[in-house]
């Protein structure tokens, strides 16, 4: 249904860049949920002789699954975590609702690389391109925790 705002002040919100913003940020998470759906229907029907298992599709697209809805939450709901400005104030906006789903598809997108790098290192026997598929998610994993560091002590401003 879009933004709702009284009859009179309709042409006023629309100026306003920010109803703009939050009104692209909402149409990009609803074509990436969309992408989504039509993704796990071309591949939920297992193919015989494709690139991995059924298992390890199944794998990747869960974890996209989880990054792409948990963008798409904070997409619909923004905020600044640190500075603990929101646009719309409900609890699902909290500090910690908003940082521990940004946490989750955050490690599910560095997972879904360390998986496809792996899989192009070991089919090219390349030995650096194994390592560093295996330092992805721990580096990420300290990341995350800086990034809790600083929304729970405010220090990222």
């Amino acid at each position: 249904m879009g933004l709702q705002y009284p009859a009179r002040s309709r042409s006023l919100a629309w100026s306003n860049p920010l109803a703009w913003w939050w009104s692209l940020l909402t149409l990009v998470s609803a074509i990436n949920i969309a992408a989504w759906f039509s993704l796990y229907h071309v591949l939920e029907t297992p193919r015989a002789g494709g690139l991995g298992g059924a298992s390890g599709v199944e794998l990747m697209l869960f974890l996209c699954a989880a990054y792409v809805f948990g963008c798409a939450f904070r997409s619909f709901l923004p905020r600044a975590d640190v500075q603990r400005i929101c646009l719309f104030d409900t609890w699902l906006s909290s500090v910690i609702v908003g940082r521990s789903v940004a946490t989750v598809a955050e490690l599910c997108f560095a997972a879904q690389w360390a998986i496809i790098l792996h899989q192009l290192g070991a089919m090219r026997g390349a030995d650096t391109t194994l390592n560093a598929a295996w330092l992805i998610v721990p580096l990420i994993l300290i990341a995350e925790c800086f990034s809790w560091h600083a929304v729970l002590t405010k220090k990222g401003r």
